[in-house]
């Protein structure tokens, strides 16, 4: 994939892309700086991560429909490879709403699924069952791109960064390495 498809796919749908990469939540984590803005923080961030649990449980399944859907064993292997991992991080988020930031493990799982992200992991199964691999994968990549962006801005612009959501979010996602694997595996 050439970075200039991928810029295509991008101004394909501007309008929303850049609405992601403005978002209002995104803007108040980086600008948090007194007590009251960080705890109104907080409570966004906490939904914000047992969603992202739910999403990375179904991230298995897209991830076992696009290895189906691949075009060889290698790749089976390595989609594999992937829904383990998509376990492992999944888990790691459910531990991290409860260790970190207090919420019941419980009380997480029978959080009401958001609609946004039902529709989104829908989207993602769909093109993972309906479409050829390559299709599948291309899907994710603004999304990738696009949290790559918003991490890379929170990280020049975030007044504290001793925060759990700075150092569970803009950390890892302003990592290319990490957000590449996420596109290649």
């Amino acid at each position: 994939m050439t970075a200039s498809f991928v810029a295509f796919l991008i101004e394909s749908c501007s309008d929303s892309f850049q609405k992601m990469l403005n978002n209002k939540f995104c803007h108040d984590m980086a600008a948090a700086n007194t007590d009251r803005e960080i705890e109104n923080v907080l409570k966004g961030f906490k939904w914000y991560m047992v969603q992202d649990y739910f999403y990375c449980e179904e991230l298995m399944r897209v991830d076992a429909a696009r290895a189906s859907n691949a075009p060889t064993s290698a790749d089976v292997l390595e989609g594999a490879k992937h829904v383990s991992k998509s376990y492992e991080y999944a888990q790691s988020q459910l531990d991290l709403c409860e260790k970190s930031m207090g919420i019941p493990k419980d009380k997480a799982l029978a959080a009401e699924r958001d609609k946004a992200t039902k529709s989104y992991v829908q989207f993602e199964v769909s093109t993972a069952q309906d479409l050829d691999w390559i299709s599948s994968k291309i899907a994710t990549i603004p999304c990738i791109q696009g949290y790559y962006k918003i991490a890379k801005k929170m990280e020049r612009e975030s007044k504290k960064k001793d925060t759990v959501w700075y150092q569970n979010w803009v950390v890892p996602n302003s990592d290319w390495s990490y957000c590449e694997s996420q596109i290649l595996v």
